[in-house]
């Protein structure tokens, strides 16, 4: 069994840190990430079922001028931690293939 990788920084940051920013209703929250209410409240529980956010909604989220600084801050840590993990497998993985042939 694998065991899930303890990421620095996570969705209960990116959380932590819309709240230290007044946003303490969802509906502000999914504006200030420019996000739906459903991906907000995900994101905002910490109940994604992958315990991440895809490329695609981190793009989104970085690409909405309403975001406040300080939560840029922490998505663009989050998704630099998750691209060094990414490339550190593919190293991995490259490797493994050049033994078997």
């Amino acid at each position: 069994m694998r065991q899930n990788r303890k990421y620095a920084i996570g969705l209960k940051d990116i959380s932590e840190a819309l709240i230290e920013c007044g946003y303490t209703k969802l509906d502000k929250q999914a504006k200030a990430l420019g996000v739906r209410r459903s991906t907000a409240w995900t994101i905002v529980k910490v109940k994604h079922k992958l315990g991440r956010l895809s490329a695609k909604t981190t793009e989104r989220i970085l690409a909405n001028p309403e975001l406040p600084l300080s939560v840029r801050f922490v998505v663009q840590r989050y998704m630099a931690e998750r691209s060094d993990v990414l490339a550190l497998r593919a190293k991995r993985f490259n490797r493994r293939q050049q033994i078997v042939h």
